[in-house]
């Protein structure tokens, strides 16, 4: 009997720091959250590439790389100023009589910044965090 009184003390013990945890947590100010899909929704495959521009222009960074095949890759910085907390808004465009047209579009996590080619986009993507 003294067994299961002691194990049912440490159950209560246990149950009140976890009641405890979860109102810690939630008064945890965090910050609001970007909703990625939300920005990209704003293009569609197809759209052109003035209207990606228009719709991204409330990125705090842009960027954009010109191939000699006329394909244009364009880069927007979204959420935290915070080379560790931001994430990527990359469109692709490729010419057509009608212009440049979204072909591709899509997220990307900050820690992809390396393996663009930083030497291509104008401004160099690293300079976004200058200052």
């Amino acid at each position: 009997m003294n067994h299961l009184a002691s194990f049912n003390n440490r159950m209560i013990i246990a149950s009140q720091l976890l009641v405890i945890m979860f109102f810690l947590l939630g008064c945890v100010q965090t910050q609001e959250p970007v909703d990625e899909i939300a920005i990209l929704s704003r293009v569609r495959i197809g759209d052109t590439r003035t209207k990606a521009l228009e719709a991204f222009s409330d990125a705090w960074f842009h960027s954009s790389c010109v191939y000699e095949s006329g394909t244009v890759e364009d880069i927007f910085f979204y959420g935290p100023k915070d080379p560790y907390q931001f994430f990527i808004i990359m469109t692709r465009s490729t010419p057509t009589d009608n212009g440049l047209i979204v072909r591709q579009a899509g997220t990307l996590e900050y820690y992809f910044l390396d393996s663009l080619e930083d030497e291509c986009f104008q401004p160099p993507l690293r300079s976004a965090f200058e200052n």
